[in-house]
């Protein structure tokens, strides 16, 4: 999925995961009737999605948590002078997968590295 697809997808999915989680009685038809009419997922991929909400509570909200923290240090690393979206993207790939926690503890370390070069 495209970042701009991604993100028309994020708040329907948001209230989708929701809405699973709280009623019980035929929600993966429901699930599915939800995806097809507030997204611009295929038909085909709609299923898959869904099931995955299903079985995976708080996956949605795990994701933007995780993308507004790394769009957080990616601007704040920005206020550099000598920015390199490589060297950042580098920076928080390099250990793998971390609680944000840790993964933000290491790209401000990484950022106080640059501004002392």
């Amino acid at each position: 999925m495209g970042l701009a697809t991604s993100r028309s997808v994020d708040p329907s999915v948001q209230k989708l995961e929701r809405f699973i989680h709280r009623v019980r009685d035929d929600r993966r038809q429901q699930a599915l009737d939800c995806l097809a009419a507030n997204t611009v997922l295929s038909d085909l991929v709609i299923p898959s999605e869904s099931d995955r909400y299903i079985a995976w509570p708080g996956q949605t909200l795990g994701y933007k948590v995780g993308e507004l923290t790394i769009r957080c240090l990616r601007t704040e690393a920005e206020l550099g002078e000598a920015f390199a979206v490589r060297a950042f993207h580098d920076a928080v790939l390099t250990h793998g997968e971390l609680p944000m926690a840790v993964l933000e503890a290491v790209v401000l370390e990484w950022i106080a590295e640059q501004v002392s070069r």
